[in-house]
């Protein structure tokens, strides 16, 4: 039995490490989302006064439309009859008679914005609150992204449905922290018999090109997190996950050049399920701190003696009875147990950038356990890929966190230099163990 030591500078790196990534998983997302579905319900919109609006809005039914609506107050500073053809109807003069609609925002549109988001339905349990209708014409520049009217306690968001309308222009430009930036230059294609949806978090910077020709008809909704003690998901709640990797990154570097440097991993492999979200938040800290990050697929080996189940010796000797004629070895050794393992390999088996361009000379590298996080990552490994007696095979898809800047040098554990791993004898001798 081995005996477990306190832990050094490297485990503490590794477990700490590993709490980080994982926050950062959790709120991993964008600050916007922007999808688009051919096929959508009708929400039936009717408008007191005015009737059932049909869709895909034509020219006609905007026009049929503007003489109500254009008594309505601005909802902007920017908004005025002589400068801005966008016009509002608010929630007490407008209906959604389609339960269809409501239902498709809820089961299809809420939980597909709040994964682009980083947001967790079964935490948050976020609701659309419709609160206004924006008709948008030609020479418009108005999105209701300021409004300001109180919102809802515990809203986060906004969330615009562009309904079925033939429109050109009118370009929405999302930007968080002056720093990424979106713009919306594909809501006009095929805007007559798609719908679109747009959401971003409070506090992104939102601001609207004229539309240059046709209708825009768009529903306005805040996004509202229902659960009364969970953490309201927002822009700070991201940073906060990135912050927290980025302290440690900056403890290990640290660590690396002080008296632990020989103890500490110059290259780590965090088991992941391969979240572009989280690349998409590391990315830009890791060039930041002048760390290098790769994907890898990565294989362990284990060896030792086992405990055969009570009719092994039975069921082995049914195989060499059957030869060629039987299914083979085939499933024979899965219920056989390590009773001691002896011995553990860990090999790059495929090395790419995050783009997934093969980094070639790195198949079949190894690597020291105390380089994986986790540190409990053979209880996430899934079933073996392969077993025969004695030894198992796993694999597992990693994010790689590489110090070794520019020459690609991963180091080499010190134990693999001087001779050849069991693992990889090709022999019948070495691999027939019957």
């Amino acid at each position: 039995m081995r005996k477990k030591n306190n832990p050094n500078a490297n485990d503490i790196i590794r477990a700490d490490l590993t709490k980080a990534l994982r926050n950062c998983e959790d709120s991993a997302g964008s600050f916007y989302s922007l999808r688009t579905y051919s096929v959508a319900p009708n929400p039936c919109i009717l408008v007191d006064g005015r009737g059932v609006l049909g869709l895909p809005l034509s020219k006609s039914e905007g026009e049929r439309l503007i003489p109500r609506v254009s008594q309505q107050n601005p909802t902007t500073s920017q908004m005025t009859t002589q400068t801005s053809c966008s016009l509002a109807v608010e929630v007490p003069e407008i209906h959604i008679r389609n339960n269809g609609f409501e239902k498709f925002l809820k089961e299809k549109v809420i939980p597909a914005v709040c994964s682009d988001l980083g947001v967790h339905t079964w935490i948050t349990e976020p609701l659309a609150e419709l609160h206004t209708m924006f008709l948008c014409t030609s020479g418009s520049q108005l999105v209701p992204c300021h409004d300001p009217k109180p919102v809802p306690t515990r809203t986060f968001g906004k969330l615009l449905v562009f309904l079925p309308s033939d429109f050109a222009g009118g370009s929405l430009q999302l930007s968080r922290d002056g720093s990424k930036y979106l713009e919306t230059t594909k809501l006009e294609a095929n805007s007559a018999i798609s719908t679109s949806v747009l959401a971003w978090f409070n506090g992104v910077s939102v601001k609207s090109l004229p539309v240059l020709t046709g209708y825009r008809l768009v529903l306005s909704y805040h996004l509202i997190q229902t659960s009364p003690t969970a953490i309201l998901p927002g822009l700070d709640v991201q940073a906060e996950g990135v912050e927290g990797v980025r302290q440690v990154l900056l403890r290990w570097m640290q660590k690396k050049k002080g008296n632990d440097a020989n103890t500490i991993a110059e290259v780590l492999y965090y088991i992941w399920d391969e979240d572009p979200r989280l690349t998409a938040q590391l990315a830009p800290l890791a060039s930041e701190l002048g760390i290098t990050l790769y994907r890898a697929e990565v294989e362990m080996y284990r060896f030792g003696s086992v405990t055969e189940p009570g009719d092994y010796q039975a069921r082995r000797t049914d195989v060499r009875r059957r030869g060629d004629y039987g299914n083979g070895d085939e499933g024979q050794n899965d219920d056989v147990e390590f009773d001691e393992v002896h011995a553990e390999e860990f090999r790059i088996q495929k090395l790419t950038s995050l783009n997934g361009e093969i980094v070639k000379g790195f198949k079949e590298i190894p690597f020291e356990e105390s380089m994986f996080i986790p540190m409990d990552f053979k209880d996430e490994l899934d079933k073996p890929d392969k077993r025969e007696y004695g030894g198992i095979w796993q694999t597992a898809k990693t994010l790689v966190l590489s110090r070794c800047i520019g020459n690609l040098a991963f180091p080499r554990p010190r134990r693999y230099q001087d001779h050849h791993s069991f693992h990889f004898r090709k022999s019948s001798e070495d691999r027939n163990f019957f």
